[in-house]
């Protein structure tokens, strides 16, 4: 029962209850070394999972990439990628072949809700851009969502999106 004040903050800024179990959010209390072994990751004995809310990507039903989303202690608004995640990004299916890119992972899963799920959304997240070909090679329209300083981010992709939007604020 450590993360009644995160889904009140999660509440607050939009996300549904059944957002936050669709996507599998969860909460990471304290800073934690753990085997890597137990996380399927080779090549190094523990792996450093930072207290925040945890993003998991699932890719054929397994965890392939996990990210934490700092809050607290000075970290607030960074993403933490685990190490040993492979290189995919989150990529919520829409009903449509439409699709909207932004860089933030929390973005992507509120925008996918608040979307009703029609359109496809992907977080670019600091993934090479080669990452999201084939998602974007399936989207008959491709748009851009940046939120402040992010626009920087998302200009690997200009050049394939039909309309890029710059949202104030950070």
């Amino acid at each position: 029962k450590h993360n009644e004040t995160i889904q009140a903050w999660m509440y607050e800024a939009g996300f549904s209850l059944a957002t936050m179990r669709g996507a599998l959010l969860g909460w990471q209390v304290r800073n934690t070394l753990r085997p890597a072994e137990s996380w399927g990751v080779e090549g190094i004995d523990k792996i450093r999972l930072p207290e925040g809310l945890t993003i998991p990507v699932i890719l054929d039903k397994r965890l392939s990439r996990l990210v934490i989303f700092r809050m607290g202690h000075g970290h607030d608004g960074h993403y933490h990628t685990v190490e040993g995640s492979a290189p995919v990004p989150l990529v919520l299916q829409g009903k449509t072949r439409r699709t909207v890119l932004v860089t933030r992972e929390l973005d992507a899963v509120l925008l996918h809700q608040e979307l009703k799920k029609e359109w496809t959304v992907a977080a670019t997240g600091i993934l090479p851009p080669a990452t999201l070909d084939g998602t974007l090679a399936q989207a008959e329209e491709i748009r851009l969502l940046a939120m402040g300083k992010d626009a920087e981010r998302l200009a690997p992709w200009h050049s394939k999106a039909d309309r890029a939007h710059n949202l104030e604020g950070d």
